[in-house]
């Protein structure tokens, strides 16, 4: 059972959203241990939690993005036990440039890959590891996926339901969005935008 979630929306994790976060779940020396850590994962696997980071991990410079190293600013390296995921702002979402921990690792093979469904099974798969062998024991779990930043490359069965949707501009799009409610009596038919 999860006590408490919390979703953040931002491109990366800044100093600023790490110490909101510690601050929000750890009442007990929580900026304290920030600023002794080396990273938001540091700080709750000294706590306790399991951690792990998946998906889009923006924090290493570029002159650490490589299989040589030096690991310092990569997930593994700020106190995340666990990472799959990609390095930098963005990758391609049906052949991305993975790594497992700070190895470089292929996609899983097949068709219909994309990199949304692969983090999000690799995120459950983790989860349920954790459970398994430590059921009592909380964790922290980062999920970043690379489809809410560029490129925006969605699968075509995706698209398709979409296409011609907004061919009319999107200026109609929240006429049609208040237009079923509407005809349902939930707001009245002279309600403005």
């Amino acid at each position: 059972e999860i006590e408490y979630s919390i979703s953040v929306c931002y491109c990366g994790l800044s100093d600023w959203t790490m110490l909101f976060l510690v601050v929000f779940f750890q009442a007990e020396d929580g900026i304290r241990d920030l600023v002794r850590s080396r990273g938001l994962g540091d700080v709750y696997k000294r706590q306790g939690y399991n951690t792990a980071a998946f998906g889009k991990w923006h924090l290493a410079p570029d002159w650490e993005i490589s299989s040589s190293g030096p690991f310092d600013h990569w997930p593994t390296g700020v106190g995340f036990e666990k990472f799959y995921g990609f390095l930098g702002g963005e990758t391609d979402q049906f052949e991305p440039t993975l790594y497992e921990g700070t190895t470089p690792v292929l996609r899983p093979a097949g068709p219909d890959y994309h990199l949304s469904e692969d983090l999000a099974t690799q995120a459950v798969r983790w989860l349920r590891l954790q459970h398994a062998v430590t059921p009592d024991k909380p964790f922290f779990l980062y999920f970043a996926p690379g489809a809410t930043h560029a490129p925006h490359q969605a699968p075509a069965a995706w698209i398709e339901p979409y296409r011609g949707k907004v061919d009319a501009g999107c200026e109609s799009i929240p006429d049609a969005i208040l237009a079923r409610p509407k005809g349902q009596g939930v707001f009245s038919p002279h309600a403005p935008l």
